[in-house]
């Protein structure tokens, strides 16, 4: 072998077989043996690359024993790009001889099984990368020697030449393989182009064809070019959830009545309801497979079995869009399976947009009929409209000329349009003198600046606004603003003007009856409460246990009626804004830790533990009127132990929140809990939850009411948690600041 004159007599005699083949498998079949004979080997192999890019597969061989091509066959057995000698040479694009392939790591057990076995005897092994002429690696080519052999510069110098040339014919063969391919195609697109051609002309010259002659035109143009065998043309049902067949051509007509038994539902589960529900073209290849991933056909297996058995195998929907609303869905059927290459999905496409523009053009030309003799209808109902608009016109400056209520309308500038009699009369002022004014100019009028703030205010904000303003004279007005808006745009505001002078007078006398009322039932009260007392302490001589117990009834009842009373009096201040303060620098822990303490037997009486969880560390004092905030906590473990359940626990903590410098207040019980749907109005005045009036009776309904306000005039937050049967936690917060107290609870109401 070192007279290199056997390399040009190898590459000489194959070179003659060169032009032999045009398919590979013959060509291989041909030079795979010369170069064997040649070298001496055993056996040679080539390897190609598979579409993946994964693995390479064995595309030819020679001598070699059936079960080495039967082993690689199967895929888990074919080798990886760069794992194993041939995996690593086609990686590396290196060429490599092994002459111990049964001892690298890198070659897999069951191929060293299949060597041993037998089947494969061979002691070196040379691989090479198979390149073609422009460098593009496709595949390893293998030669197997039965004994060891070292391989000189000339023999590996063939091997590379002549895998240059397997690398040059393997492109050659790919591309001429593509060439005719795309030749065939080609020959596909013209038909179909000239069907596409056809079905141009015919819908461009619709006149006064109907759907139905429509489709006959597109089964002779379109249809013939592309082979299918019938179309149809699918409507939503009234209902907008379904879709029927309208019009066909070609389908056998127990396949339609079979579909129009059973509408096909508007989603992605069926290949119709698919294009419908997407407005995308689909594509069906396969009934019997139904191939779109991860979704069922939603057909019953009878209306599958009718499709496969007239011969509706493949089907292409394409949604037909008119005026950018689902008109139906255009099908083309195949009586076979059907491979829809990307031209004729564009076809298909374009024939998609054409017919919905042809439909589009049909409507259009119905629809002119009936626009004609709806148009002089049309002007006889806008001079109708004109004249009705006219009238509520008037009938609407009527209205606010009358309305009981003043009423001021702003433009969207804030400048005043509209002021009726009614506001006028209440502001005192003339309409001419400030109708067309700007907030500027209306603000210098005394009984304007609160209102036109009111509308400055409010005016960039979303929600109306709601506001008593006092003008004057003890004259109240309840002012509300209402935006008035147009496509999410403001336009301006109307301001209605209610005098609840009246109002707030009934409000104030009644406070006044039922502080004086209250006042009044104190004192016999009190009187009743010793005299009850006195003759409880035997002060009185001495009396029949039955006597006593009727009398510690009627004690009881009295001090309900005392508590009534001093709540209700407490609301009459917390009204008449007369509940004035003491504050004081306090600890919060040592005050609740006394409320923990006074309620300890009454937590004891009724088989709830009451826990208090003191602070580890001092905290920061806070300003408060002591009584007012024990008043607070006393209420909250009240309600905390009286809705508990026995056996339940009531638990009691103080703790210091950094972030915000306030002192936190926790009340918590495992009790009946609080409805949800009641939630709003706990703290609103006798209110009572309706789980609670089974648990207690006699309550007044004040308690929460108080503590809020308290709470709210030291500058604090009340709020709750709480689920039905679940328990509730109050939490109530008050600054560490030093900030002043509010003088009264109540002011005047604020913006709602």
């Amino acid at each position: 072998m070192e007279n290199p004159s056997w390399v040009l007599e190898l590459l000489e005699r194959i070179s003659a077989h060169w032009p032999l083949s045009k398919d590979l498998e013959r060509f291989f079949a041909q030079a795979l043996p010369l170069l064997q004979e040649a070298l001496g080997a055993k056996g040679a192999a080539v390897w190609l690359l598979e579409e993946d890019g994964k693995r390479l597969r064995l595309e030819a061989h020679s001598n070699l024993p059936p079960a080495f091509s039967e082993f690689f066959l199967k895929e888990e057995h074919r080798p990886r790009v760069g794992e194993g000698v041939v995996g690593k040479v086609f990686a590396n694009r290196d060429t490599v001889v092994e002459h111990n392939i049964l001892q690298r790591s890198d070659v897999p057990e069951h191929w060293k099984k299949l060597i041993l076995s037998g089947a494969l005897s061979f002691r070196t092994l040379a691989a090479h990368p198979l390149l073609s002429e422009g460098k593009r690696l496709v595949g390893v080519l293998n030669l197997y020697f039965g004994e060891r052999r070292e391989l000189s510069k000339e023999e590996l110098r063939a091997i590379r030449i002549v895998a240059s040339l397997l690398g040059g014919k393997i492109e050659n063969q790919d591309v001429y393989d593509k060439l005719k391919r795309s030749r065939q195609e080609l020959e596909v697109s013209r038909s179909q182009l000239a069907g596409l051609q056809r079905t141009t002309q015919l819908l461009s010259i619709t006149g006064e064809k109907s759907l139905r002659e429509l489709l006959d035109e597109l089964s002779q143009s379109i249809g013939g070019a592309l082979n299918t065998s019938a179309l149809a043309i699918w409507r939503p049902t009234k209902g907008g959830k379904h879709l029927f067949i309208y019009t066909h051509k070609g389908l056998a007509e127990r396949y339609v009545e079979s579909f129009n038994r059973n509408p096909l539902p508007i989603n992605r589960g069926n290949i119709v309801g698919r294009a419908a529900s997407t407005k995308k073209p689909v594509f069906l290849s396969d009934v019997h497979t139904y191939d779109f991933p991860g979704i069922e056909s939603g057909l019953s297996e009878t209306l599958i079995d009718l499709a496969i058995k007239e011969k509706v195998l493949s089907i292409a929907s394409l949604p037909l869009m008119v005026r950018g609303e689902l008109f139906g869905i255009l099908n083309f059927y195949f009586a076979e399976s059907h491979a829809y290459s990307p031209g004729e999905r564009h076809i298909f496409e374009s024939v998609g947009n054409m017919v919905a523009i042809a439909v589009g053009n049909i409507l259009y030309r119905d629809e002119l009929k009936d626009s004609r003799s709806a148009l002089m209808d049309m002007l006889e109902e806008t001079e109708k409209a004109r004249r009705t608009a006219e009238q509520e016109r008037n009938r609407t400056a009527a209205i606010i000329t009358n309305f009981t209520d003043g009423l001021l309308l702003f433009n969207e500038e804030g400048v005043l349009e509209v002021v009726n009699p009614r506001a006028e009369k209440l502001l005192g002022v003339a309409g001419s003198d400030i109708f067309g004014k700007r907030p500027e100019e209306l603000k210098i009028l005394p009984s304007f600046k609160r209102i036109v703030g009111l509308v400055e205010q409010r005016r960039k904000q979303e929600g109306a606004g709601m506001e008593e303003v006092e003008i004057g004279n003890r004259r109240v007005l309840e002012v509300a603003r209402i935006p008035i808006r147009t496509g999410g745009e403001l336009r301006g505001n109307i301001v209605s003007l209610h005098d609840i002078t009246r109002e707030k007078e009934m409000e104030r006398l009644k406070i006044e009856f039922v502080s004086l009322a209250a006042h009044q039932l104190r004192t016999p009260l009190s009187a009743i409460k010793w005299a009850l007392h006195m003759l409880l302490d035997g002060s009185m001589g001495k009396m029949t246990q039955e006597q006593r117990n009727f009398l510690g009834k009627t004690y009881q009842s009295n001090e309900r009626m005392i508590n009534l009373v001093n709540g209700l009096l407490d609301v009459t201040r917390i009204e008449e804004g007369r509940y004035v303060y003491k504050p004081v620098s306090s600890q919060m822990e040592e005050l609740a830790e006394g409320v923990v303490r006074l309620y300890t037997e009454e937590a004891k009486r009724r088989s709830v533990k009451l826990e208090w969880h003191k602070p580890k560390c001092k905290l920061p004092t806070v300003l408060i009127d002591v009584e007012k905030v024990r008043l607070a906590v006393q209420n909250l473990i009240d309600n905390a132990l009286r809705y508990n359940k026995k056996g339940g626990r009531v638990m009691v903590a103080v703790s210091y929140l950094q972030k915000s410098k306030e002192v936190q207040v926790t009340v918590a019980n495992e009790g009946i809990g609080i409805p949800s749907d009641q939630h709003e109005r706990v703290f609103t005045k006798f209110f009572r939850a309706n789980n609670a009036k089974l648990v207690d009776t006699e309550g007044s309904g004040l308690g929460l009411y108080l503590v809020k306000n308290i709470i709210a005039a030291h500058k604090g937050k009340i709020s709750f948690q709480s689920k039905e049967g679940k328990g509730a936690t109050f939490f109530f917060v008050l600054p560490v600041e030093k900030v002043p107290l509010q003088s009264s609870l109540v002011g005047k109401r604020k913006v709602r």
